[in-house]
């Protein structure tokens, strides 16, 4: 059987229509309803040419976020909307104002001037963008040509279309930011365990190849979540050179030794036992402790009168499993100012989910940071694209540490305009539950 599958093909994404740019253009109709990705959310990826010849494998970081963050989200938002859209209203108002102051002086001399008979077109004076102009150098038989009015009727139908806008979107931004008891928006949920069975066709063939088990039920492995709301970017990035899967199973050393072993070392008979005779242990070590009064340990005591100590029986028992951790390391090293911008995103969007964020109440509480769901991918000759299952699959994370170097190299070095010519990205993600031997059996 061929290791490529061949159910889906790249092409075949056209049915939802174009979504996204470079890598995500690639992925098939099942795919982005596996990554739950919407046309309005923002799609991040380094570098340019991912998914292409040496960067035929990506990772692929999809974030969600509480119902409480996706509220506060809009409230921000709104806020900063009320900020931005008065600035933008203060820069449109006055020009709509002179268009319009503008566009009624044209309109008079349409409706009531027409130029002289004796009007010679190469006397003609231009006077800004629609063509005032005057005979003989005569400003009082000024006029705007019709063409000149015509344009300055758009100009200004034009303004007042955008100052409509901006009012529109101020007051819808001012309601919003006021609201007390705001509801996070309408947005896709699933909770984290409920995109496990979530795999796209291509993916199927790959888990069929490789004897990766389906899984059947959930019993056991649920976990306590909230965070459900899709988060509004998307982040493809290059395979990088080092990828490891660790697990940490924990073990403890337990005792074991035999009930009442000690009193059957201070009341038994140990006689031939260097000596001692009939004499019971408890009487030998109150015999030495009362040697000048020192207070002797009696378990050490015990095993130097004897020669005998307790077998402890020690034994290894189980006692759980730790989450695995996963640690990436990226360079980027944006050859243009788009890759340089897209790196910023990339690097701040990682830095924003992993933190939380205030809530709406007063700031007394704090949203929770991101889940991450994390997926390696591989675009195939034929233009399949599918998870890479020959790599573990991962499940939902918490970003828990984030550094970001901005000279890697030891140099201080930037371009023109001021971006790193190289950044160092490391981040730590832990999985939020243990896995179990089923997972295995799946993958993970």
């Amino acid at each position: 059987m061929s290791m490529i599958p061949s159910s889906v093909s790249a092409q075949a994404a056209s049915v939802l229509g174009p979504m996204g740019k470079g890598v995500f253009s690639k992925l098939s109709p099942s795919d982005n309803i596996t990554l739950n990705r919407q046309h309005d959310q923002e799609d991040l990826q380094f570098p340019q040419e991912l998914g292409e010849n040496e960067y035929n494998q990506f990772i692929m970081f999809t974030s969600y976020e509480t119902k409480g963050e996706k509220a506060a989200a809009k409230r921000r938002q709104a806020d900063r909307d009320v900020v931005t859209l008065g600035e933008d209203l203060d820069i449109a108002d006055p020009q709509g104002q002179k268009l319009a102051a503008e566009f009624l002086q044209a309109n008079e001399f349409i409706e009531f001037q027409r130029p002289p008979d004796n009007f010679v077109e190469e006397n003609i004076t231009g006077f800004g963008p629609f063509a005032a102009a005057s005979n003989a150098g005569n400003p009082a038989l000024a006029y705007y040509t019709q063409d000149g009015f015509d344009s300055l009727k758009d100009a200004k139908t034009t303004a007042d279309a955008e100052i409509e806008r901006l009012n529109t979107r101020l007051k819808g931004a001012n309601e919003t930011a006021s609201e007390s008891n705001l509801i996070a928006p309408e947005t896709e949920s699933r909770s984290h365990e409920s995109f496990i069975n979530d795999r796209s066709r291509s993916t199927i063939e790959q888990q069929k190849m490789l004897g990766i088990q389906r899984r059947v039920n959930q019993e056991g492995r649920l976990r306590l979540t909230s965070a459900t709301e899709k988060s509004n970017s998307n982040i493809a990035l290059y395979l990088p050179n080092k990828l490891v899967n660790s697990g940490s199973i924990g073990y403890n050393n337990v005792s074991f030794e035999l009930a009442g072993a000690a009193t059957m070392l201070a009341e038994g008979d140990f006689s031939g036992v260097m000596g001692i005779g009939l004499r019971k242990l408890t009487g030998v070590v109150d015999d030495i402790a009362s040697i000048g009064g020192i207070a002797a340990n009696l378990e050490a005591a015990r095993n130097q009168v004897t020669g005998l100590a307790i077998n402890p029986r020690m034994q290894q028992t189980f006692q759980g499993v730790q989450p695995r951790g996963f640690d990436f390391t990226f360079s980027f090293a944006p050859k243009n100012q788009k890759e340089a911008v897209e790196v910023s995103k990339i690097i701040r969007a990682f830095r924003r989910k992993a933190h939380p964020s205030l809530a709406i109440q007063g700031g007394a509480f704090l949203n929770l940071p991101d889940e991450f769901e994390i997926r390696y991918y591989k675009v195939f000759n034929n233009g399949v694209v599918a998870e890479n299952l020959f790599l573990n699959k991962l499940g939902r994370c918490a970003l828990t540490g984030i550094n970001v170097d901005y000279t890697p190299n030891g140099i201080n070095a930037t371009f023109p305009d001021g971006s790193p010519v190289r950044t160092s990205l490391t981040m730590q993600f832990t999985e939020l539950r243990p896995l179990v031997r089923e997972d295995i059996d799946e993958g993970y």
